[in-house]
C-alpha cells in the first residue's frame, strides 16, 4: 500500500511513542475514560494459562470483583510473536470467564499476519458476544493521532512568537508580492475563524433541538436529521481543507527554508491545535450521527413490527381454527403459544442496540456477491455502494434475513423455521453441499456403465405404475 498521511504522521516516532500516542488519542476520540476505562495497575494484570500475565491497554473492573472489560489498541501492523501470544491469551481469558468483553482496535490497511488473523477469526467465531474487532478508517486514525499528540509531555504545539516574527519578516522584505500573499492569508484566516464559529453554533443548535424533543418524548424525522448531519459534516470537511491550504500558504508566504519533513511537522502541529479547538464540534457531530442511526432503526422497527402484527393476527386466527371444537384449556394454551411465536419476530430497541446499521442494510437490501469459507464471511453488494463483508453468524445478518422473510409475506411458522435452520448451520447450505461433493468418492467407469445397462433393461423403473 502506498504511503498516505497517516504513515507520514507516524514515521518519525519509535514504536513505544507510537503506542503511547495512539492510546492517548483513542482515549479522547472514543471517550474511553468517560466510559470507565483506565490503564490497569500491575497488580490488576490477568493470569492466563502457562503462568503468563496479560496487561491490557485499558481495563474496566478488577478481577477480584468479577470479569473485566478490556480494550487493546493497535496503531500499526499485528503479527509479531508478542501479538500472536497476546491473542492466544485473550482467547484463554475469555474462555475462562476472566474477561467479559474485549475490544481490539486496529487501523484499516495495516497488515495482519495469517497467524494473528486466525486467532482474531477464532475469537470472533467462538465468542461473538464477547470479542469485537473495531477497524478504524485511516481518515479517523489521523484525527486519533492528532489528539494523542496533543497530550505528549513537553510537545510545543505553537512556536513562541511565531506570529510577531512573521509580521516583522514581511515588513523587512522588499517583495510586495509576498507581502500581499501574507496579507491575503491573514484575511482568509480571519474569515475561516468566523466560519468555524458559525458552524459550531449550528451544531450546538441541532443538539439543543434534539435534547428539547427528547424531553417531551418526541424525536426528529430521521431523514431530515440525516440530511442536516450530512450537511454539517460536509461543512466541517470543507473548513478543514480550507484551513490546511491556508496554513500551507502562510508558511510559503514567510519564505522559510524548510525541508519537506520540517514542513510536514509544522503543518501537523498546526492541524493538531485546530483539532483541539474543535473537539466539541466533532463530539457534537458524533452525537447527531448516533441520533440519526437511532431514528433509522426506529423507522425500520416500526415498519417491520406493523407487518408482524398483521402476520400475528393471521397466525392466531389459523391456530384458533385448527383447535376449533377442542377443550377450552388446550385451545387457550395453543392460542397463547401462537401469540408468543409471533412476538418473537418483533424488533425491540434492546435487540438492535450496538448493531451496525450498514451491515444490516447490506444484507437486507443488497445481493450476495461471494462467500469466503475460510473466515465464514459473506460479501454483500448494494447498488452504488462498496461491498460489505458480514460474518455468517453475525446478528445483523440474522436480523436482516428475518426482516426480509417477513417482507416477503412468509407465515410466522415459516419465518421461525428458517431462523432455526439458519442458527443451527455453521455455514451456508450451498457451501456445505459443495464441500460434500468435493469429498464424495468418484464412481468408477465400470459401475457407471453397469448403471447405464440397468436403466436400458428397465431394472430401475420401479414397480408398475399402471400406465
Amino acid at each position: 500500500m502506498s504511503r498516505d498521511g497517516y504513515d507520514r504522521d507516524r514515521e518519525s516516532f519509535d514504536n513505544n511513542a507510537r503506542g503511547r500516542i495512539w492510546e492517548n488519542g483513542t482515549d479522547r476520540y472514543f471517550r474511553d475514560r468517560q466510559r470507565g476505562y483506565s490503564r490497569p495497575l500491575r497488580e490488576h494484570e490477568l493470569l492466563a494459562d502457562g503462568g503468563k500475565y496479560r496487561r491490557y491497554d485499558k481495563q474496566r473492573g478488577r478481577i477480584e470483583n468479577g470479569p473485566v472489560r478490556a480494550i487493546e489498541d493497535k496503531s500499526g501492523e499485528i503479527g509479531g510473536r508478542k501479538d500472536v501470544r497476546q491473542l492466544r491469551q485473550d482467547y484463554e481469558l475469555i474462555r475462562d470467564g476472566k474477561v467479559e468483553h474485549l475490544l481490539l482496535r486496529s487501523v484499516a490497511g495495516e497488515r495482519i499476519s495469517p497467524a494473528a488473523q486466525q486467532w482474531i477469526e477464532k475469537l470472533q467465531r467462538d465468542f461473538p458476544d464477547k470479542f469485537t474487532h473495531q477497524i478504524v478508517s485511516r481518515a479517523d486514525a489521523r484525527e486519533v493521532w492528532a489528539l494523542g499528540r496533543q497530550l505528549e509531555r513537553g510537545q510545543q504545539l505553537e512556536l513562541p512568537g511565531v506570529g510577531q516574527a512573521a509580521r516583522e519578516q514581511v515588513r523587512e522584505r522588499k517583495d510586495p508580492g509576498r507581502r500581499r500573499a501574507f496579507t491575503k492569508v491573514l484575511e482568509t484566516g480571519k474569515s475561516l475563524a468566523e466560519q468555524r464559529e458559525r458552524h459550531r453554533e449550528q451544531v450546538r443548535e441541532q443538539l439543543r433541538e434534539i435534547a428539547e424533543r427528547a424531553e417531551v418524548g418526541k424525536s426528529l424525522d430521521a431523514g431530515t436529521l440525516q440530511k442536516q448531519h450530512e450537511r454539517l459534516s460536509t461543512r466541517l470537511e470543507n473548513i478543514r481543507e480550507a484551513e490546511r491550504r491556508n496554513a500551507r500558504g502562510l508558511l510559503r508566504s514567510l519564505g522559510l527554508r524548510l525541508s519537506d519533513k520540517q514542513m510536514r511537522a509544522m503543518e501537523q502541529l498546526q492541524e493538531e491545535e485546530r483539532e483541539r479547538r474543535r473537539e466539541d464540534v466533532v463530539r457534537g457531530l458524533g452525537e447527531i450521527g448516533r441520533e440519526v442511526e437511532r431514528g433509522q432503526w426506529r423507522e425500520i422497527a416500526e415498519q417491520h413490527n406493523a407487518r408482524v402484527q398483521q402476520l400475528s393476527v393471521e397466525h392466531v386466527r389459523s391456530v384458533e381454527q385448527r383447535y376449533q371444537g377442542r377443550g377450552g384449556l388446550e385451545r387457550e394454551i395453543a392460542v397463547e403459544q401462537a401469540r408468543r411465536q409471533a412476538e418473537r419476530l418483533l424488533i425491540t430497541p434492546e435487540q438492535v442496540a450496538g448493531l451496525d446499521l450498514e451491515r444490516f442494510r447490506a444484507v437486507h437490501d443488497g445481493h450476495e456477491a461471494g462467500y469466503g469459507s475460510s473466515g465464514k464471511v459473506h460479501s454483500y453488494q448494494r447498488s452504488g455502494c462498496p461491498a460489505v463483508e458480514v460474518e455468517h453468524d453475525a446478528p445483523e445478518r440474522r436480523l436482516a434475513r428475518m426482516v426480509r422473510d417477513v417482507d416477503r409475506g412468509l407465515s410466522v411458522d415459516q419465518v421461525l423455521m428458517r431462523e432455526v435452520v439458519e442458527v443451527s448451520t455453521v455455514e451456508p447450505a450451498t457451501e456445505a453441499a459443495r464441500q460434500a461433493s468435493l469429498h464424495r468418492p468418484p464412481v468408477s467407469r465400470g459401475r457407471h456403465r453397469e448403471a447405464e445397462r440397468d436403466r436400458e433393461r428397465g431394472i430401475d423403473r420401479g414397480p408398475d405404475r399402471g400406465w
